[in-house]
């Protein structure tokens, strides 16, 4: 069983997927696999690309946790990328926190009419703030193991984050493995007769991206229908011997 060895390189919520199928972090999980919560991106075909480095985060933002943490992070820095390996609850704040970026970017993007993230992190300022701090506190009480700074530390990162990544377009796109972690975590709290804690959000979804909410949502944190699995040779298929078979037939040629 070689499903310890994966190592999943993430931008939304991964944990209940992992979870079902046993693979989520934990020190007694045997099968425990590698996390990487990805900030380096590729702005266009032939740019540098850019990794989390930003005005208050020099170092960087990418982090891994897990049993190829090490190995992964030395694979990056060699590729001269950054990558962070934080013990367990600071990753788990990380993580948190980076969910808690796209989901409130992108909303306030489209609630703007679709602007850039700098346009949201320049001129809606308010909007992404209201955002970011309302999913905060549902991310503190529904995970509080996890290790997080203080409100306006992350809102100071997250807006910075934005600064460094002005040029990406918002969209309201992967519901159920961003916006729809926190619209599950309303919908249970209003299932039973509790207040919404995420007012904000709840209402800008149904008004301004009603298309995620048009039929029953599909989210990852019930019943996830796909994922994105990438093969390094070995870990899942070992296809070595087949390729040099390949190579030597085609050269006999």
């Amino acid at each position: 069983d070689r499903r310890k060895d994966l190592v999943f390189f993430q931008n939304g919520m991964l944990d209940p997927l992992l979870e079902k199928y046993g693979l989520q972090l934990s020190p007694s999980n045997p099968n425990a696999s590698t996390q990487c919560l990805v900030y380096f991106a590729v702005a266009k075909l032939g740019d540098k690309p850019m990794d989390g480095v930003t005005d208050l985060n020099p170092e960087g933002l990418t982090a891994a946790f897990g049993r190829h943490a090490e190995s992964l992070a030395r694979r990056l820095r060699s590729a001269g990328l950054s990558c962070k390996v934080p013990v367990e609850v600071i990753f788990q704040g990380m993580m948190l926190e980076k969910l808690i970026w796209i989901s409130s970017f992108m909303l306030a993007g489209v609630k703007n009419g679709e602007v850039t993230v700098g346009e949201v992190e320049k001129d809606c300022t308010a909007d992404v703030t209201v955002l970011i701090q309302e999913l905060l506190a549902s991310c503190r009480d529904a995970n509080p193991f996890a290790l997080f700074a203080s409100d306006a530390a992350v809102t100071a990162r997250l807006l910075a984050y934005g600064r460094s990544v002005a040029h990406f377009p918002t969209a309201m796109k992967e519901f159920p493995w961003r916006n729809g972690y926190f619209w599950d975590i309303s919908q249970a709290a209003l299932s039973e007769e509790k207040a919404d804690p995420t007012p904000t959000h709840s209402t800008w979804l149904k008004e301004y991206a009603p298309s995620v909410l048009s039929s029953e949502p599909k989210s990852v944190t019930k019943d996830p229908e796909y994922a994105l699995l990438f093969d390094c040779d070995g870990v899942i298929v070992l296809t070595e011997e087949l390729h040099r078979k390949a190579y030597n037939g085609a050269f006999e040629h």
